[in-house]
């Protein structure tokens, strides 16, 4: 029997992954560990390499193509996780860049994990949320938390924005990974320090300046467009500056079942208006993702009908069938 999706052994696809995907770890390594280059780094940066490897592994073998997320940015936050737990657990004798531990109130030396600022972050909700108890937050943990679910929002359209524009005829014949390199290097980086330069990517792919930064504007253009017409993502952002918790709140029964409803109200909006002999496409792709097989869909749907409607239908399909 073949490896499973979460086995050790990797399969072709997933060691394909890996190896197009090395660049990642030393990105991150470049952008993220302070000194790592510098004389003196070359034995820990080996060391970092590695874990920074291992979670790209682990990455792979995770990864499910069906997400429609790039695996840039799904792998990213597990080359992330690798890192830093050997920066902090002390396997690598590399000084952590202080801009992460200047607001460590702890004793020198102490440990502390960096804080992750969830993408489409407001300051605001930062400092509404350190103006609040820490008890005041006690069930958290139990809940998937507002800047959580932002940002999955905002991967989704990200990964939405780099389909788009890797569409249709292009001059360059690697302009999926240009896309790709800019969404995982720039788009989905929250700070702009440690976000690679527009110069840096065109030099690396070998494309010039100008071709890079329209093909940024056109990323982020409909990343932008996408979230605006995200009626979860903004109905989230009216919560996070509404709620003292800003986005570290949690998202309780009430607000989860409303943003269920307002997706639905803008499925239903949009279905409407999709041509008639293209819906019976769209029905059979929602019983399929919901995990029902057609079958049992249309026999629900059939039991529902009039008798006279049940006559009907079955003329008509018996015709059909010939």
């Amino acid at each position: 029997m073949g490896p499973t999706r979460h086995s050790n052994v990797l399969t072709e696809p997933q060691r394909e992954l890996v190896g197009a995907h090395l660049w990642l770890v030393d990105l991150h390594l470049r952008k993220m560990v302070s000194g790592i280059d510098q004389p003196g780094g070359r034995r820990e940066r080996g060391d970092l390499y590695q874990e920074g490897c291992l979670g790209l592994l682990d990455a792979a073998r995770r990864y499910d193509p069906a997400g429609n997320i790039p695996f840039a940015a799904f792998a990213l936050p597990r080359i992330r996780s690798a890192v830093s737990r050997a920066l902090w657990d002390g396997s690598a004798m590399i000084r952590v860049p202080r801009r992460l531990r200047k607001n460590d109130p702890g004793a020198e030396g102490a440990r502390k994990v960096p804080r992750v600022v969830p993408l489409e972050h407001d300051p605001a909700d930062a400092r509404r949320s350190a103006d609040v108890p820490a008890s005041a937050g006690a069930d958290r943990a139990a809940h998937e938390t507002i800047g959580e679910r932002l940002r999955v929002r905002f991967t989704q359209a990200v990964s939405r924005a780099v389909e788009q524009e890797s569409r249709g005829p292009a001059r360059r014949g690697d302009r999926r990974r240009l896309m790709e390199r800019l969404a995982a290097e720039r788009c989905l980086v929250p700070r702009e320090d440690f976000q690679t330069s527009l110069r840096e990517i065109a030099r690396q792919m070998g494309a010039s300046i100008a071709t890079v930064v329209k093909a940024d504007q056109r990323l982020r253009g409909r990343v932008e467009e996408a979230l605006r017409d995200d009626p979860q993502f903004q109905r989230l952002r009216e919560a996070a500056r509404a709620h003292p918790l800003g986005v570290d709140a949690p998202i309780d029964d009430a607000l989860h079942c409303e943003l269920s409803e307002l997706l639905e109200r803008r499925f239903m909006a949009t279905f409407h208006n999709v041509p008639a002999d293209q819906r019976g496409r769209m029905v059979t792709r929602l019983v399929e993702s919901c995990g029902r097989s057609v079958g049992e869909f249309i026999r629900v749907l059939y039991r529902s009908l009039p008798r006279e409607q049940q006559d009907v239908l079955l003329f008509e399909t018996r015709a059909l069938a010939g």
